[in-house]
């Protein structure tokens, strides 16, 4: 969830309360990071996590919260998402299976029982913390993956593939989502938060760097599948680079009132 207003502070309690409720069936681990206060929170007692969560304000900057599901690795501390690469946290959505496996030794904790997500992420921190976006081997990779800075930088990395990041708008916020949030009570609606019903898009199939403060995205990456990509366009967030080019120029803002529709194969 990113703060898009830059002198006004969201209590955002009841928002990630909502939303964890509904995807609390992702029961192996729980993180939390508010860039406003600096908190980071990585736990198994989910308890503990729901009144954290009611606690939550969000000034300039953004909150990053992951529930996670296991599909490989233990249930413990240490597979919980949110892991410090360098100088982002990071999580994923999905799944990885690299049939050579890791090349940079984990610790000693991980090395037999790590999570598939945390070897994705060692695998590649250099390029991750580098942004070089072509040289993210995603073979193995699916589902989504959000890497966001533990500093001051205001640039976050958005991993697509074969799942897309659904984006929706309340008031200044932008929410970042791999699931669906509207459809669970109503379109466009979320336990009581209405979205705004022109601002809310799809990102599928690409990697992203995106500056949240400047409100657009600096470098962007398509991947090679068949599925199409759909979304309209706004903060940055637009469809009009061809497949297989890595943009390194600055992309205006997209016009939030005359939104469209775009299919590219």
């Amino acid at each position: 969830i990113l703060n898009t207003a830059k002198d006004k502070e969201y209590d955002i309690g009841e928002l990630l309360l909502y939303i964890f409720e509904s995807f609390k069936y992702n029961h192996d681990g729980a993180f939390i990071y508010n860039s406003t206060n600096r908190q980071y929170v990585r736990t198994l007692d989910y308890d503990k996590f729901k009144k954290i969560l009611l606690r939550q304000t969000l000034s300039n900057g953004y909150v990053h919260m992951h529930l996670r599901l296991a599909s490989s690795g233990a249930v413990n501390e240490s597979n919980i998402h949110g892991w410090a690469i360098n100088d982002y946290l990071c999580s994923h959505n999905g799944s990885y299976y690299s049939g050579s496996r890791i090349s940079t030794p984990l610790s000693t904790l991980t090395q037999n029982n790590n999570a598939d997500s945390l070897e994705f992420f060692t695998k590649f921190k250099n390029e991750i913390n580098q942004g070089k976006l072509s040289k993210i081997d995603l073979t193995g990779f699916y589902g989504v993956a959000y890497c966001t800075p533990k500093g001051n930088d205001s640039k976050m990395l958005l991993i697509s593939k074969n799942k897309s990041i659904k984006v929706y708008k309340y008031h200044e916020l932008l929410i970042f989502s791999n699931e669906s949030l509207d459809f669970i009570y109503s379109p466009l609606e979320f336990a009581g938060f209405k979205f705004d019903n022109i601002i809310k898009t799809e990102l599928l199939n690409e990697i992203l760097l995106y500056d949240f403060k400047k409100l657009r995205i600096v470098k962007r990456k398509s991947i090679n599948t068949l599925k199409p990509t759909y979304y309209y366009p706004f903060y940055g967030i637009s469809n009009n680079v061809s497949n297989n080019k890595e943009m390194n120029d600055n992309i205006d803002i997209g016009d939030t009132d005359n939104y469209h529709y775009n299919c590219k194969e």
